[in-house]
């Protein structure tokens, strides 16, 4: 006898079935909540939740940014909240660096369109605990060309715990 007409025979096989699976999907959800969501470094549209995007658009000469300018980093994992959005008014695509005050580079982002952002991010070198003064370099690119038009630099406090 195959096990469709098992299950066909005793619905509640089935209902067992279900709620077990239903309590599966509910326990690897949390998992990967508390993991960051499976998110850390993905590229998402739209501007961090939270905020609601500007009713202009900047000209040439203007570039916004949304950052967390203390943004706080696992020392076990390297992972935080950077919360770094290309907002929807810029004519711009952006590129950011997260470097120590020596040079050495912390994190650097993909490119991002307007309107899009990046919320949870992976450092590339491990840092012990402690709180470091860093800066962020944001790279202003001409969605046509690709060519680096410009660039901001943003002081930081980077938080590992």
């Amino acid at each position: 006898m195959s096990v469709y007409h098992k299950v066909k025979k005793n619905p509640t096989l089935l209902v067992w079935g279900a709620a077990v699976a239903m309590a599966l999907a509910l326990v690897a959800g949390i998992v990967l909540a508390l993991q960051g969501g499976g998110r850390t470094g993905q590229v998402v549209e739209g501007p961090v939740e939270g905020y609601t995007a500007a009713q202009h658009e900047n000209d040439a000469d203007t570039l916004s940014f949304r950052l967390n300018t203390r943004p706080q980093f696992s020392a076990e994992k390297s992972e935080g909240m950077l919360y770094l959005e290309n907002p929807a008014e810029n004519q711009y695509d952006i590129q950011v660096d997260l470097e120590l005050m020596n040079g050495d580079v912390l994190y650097s982002s993909p490119v991002l369109s307007p309107n899009t952002h990046v919320d949870a991010v992976r450092l590339s070198m491990p840092l012990s605990g402690g709180i470091y003064d860093a800066q962020a370099r944001i790279f202003a690119i001409d969605r046509d060309s690709g060519v680096i038009v410009g660039q901001i630099v943003q002081d930081i406090r980077v938080i590992v715990e």
